[in-house]
């Protein structure tokens, strides 16, 4: 992986050193996106009955590119940004306790009643390498479209705690959490040294760790969902 961004960056930087125009260096991206993740299931201490959990998440970011320009109307972007990884809904069913909206996490307490979690997010930095084509159209419009991977690095964690009266319970732990890849769409008007415009974002492949703050879960592991999401954004080039 560590490689993997090296040679991204001096490929970079090889690029903007050939190259005699720069449109649109600095991007800045606002957003926020919306997905619903595939039903799992899982067993907690080996207990004859099984879990079942079906989640959606609301998240947001921030990102900031670097562009360089290639030929053809293409260009190559690297950036740097803040990502809320968030699971904000849960649907949980027990084949012998029955439904509910929470799952069990481990709370360190004193006491030792059954705690759970009804949302929780991981907050993280985030990698980006762009390739994307710009299409010109009149009146100092243009249609971008770009596909994107983005690597996630959680720096901490919180998670809400159901249990009446407990705080919410928040980690610090440093780690490689997951990586995506999705398909950007955006029209942009030209305003003097200034592009803006709105955009569309559809998440193709996800791909996120286990945690060990749950039962049953190892945070070697990992999950992955394809598709089943949708986003929007404002981007601002300077």
């Amino acid at each position: 992986m560590k490689k993997l961004f090296i040679s991204s960056y001096l490929m970079l930087y090889f690029i903007n050193a050939q190259s005699q125009q720069i449109l649109g260096r600095i991007e800045i991206r606002p957003f926020v996106r919306f997905d619903w993740y595939p039903e799992f299931s899982y067993n907690i201490a080996g207990r004859p009955s099984t879990d079942y959990l079906k989640m959606e998440g609301t998240s947001w970011g921030l990102n900031t590119y670097y562009r360089f320009p290639m030929k053809n109307g293409f260009n190559l972007k690297g950036g740097l940004g803040y990502y809320k990884y968030s699971f904000t809904s849960l649907d949980h069913h027990n084949t012998q306790f029955g439904s509910g909206d929470a799952r069990i996490i481990i709370y360190p307490s004193f006491f030792q009643p059954v705690y759970t979690t009804d949302n929780y997010c991981y907050n993280s930095i985030a990698i980006n390498l762009v390739i994307e084509k710009i299409i010109k159209l009149k009146n100092d419009f243009c249609i971008v479209s770009g596909v994107e991977l983005n690597n996630y690095f959680t720096v901490s964690q919180s998670y809400h705690i159901t249990f009446q009266g407990a705080q919410s319970y928040k980690n610090t732990s440093s780690r490689f959490f997951g990586h995506s890849v999705i398909l950007n769409f955006s029209l942009l008007k030209q305003i003097k040294e200034t592009q803006i415009g709105p955009i569309l974002i559809l998440p193709v492949f996800d791909n996120w760790k286990k945690d060990n703050v749950f039962p049953g879960e190892n945070s070697s592991e990992n999950r992955n969902k394809w598709f089943n999401g949708i986003g929007f954004g404002i981007s601002f080039n300077f």
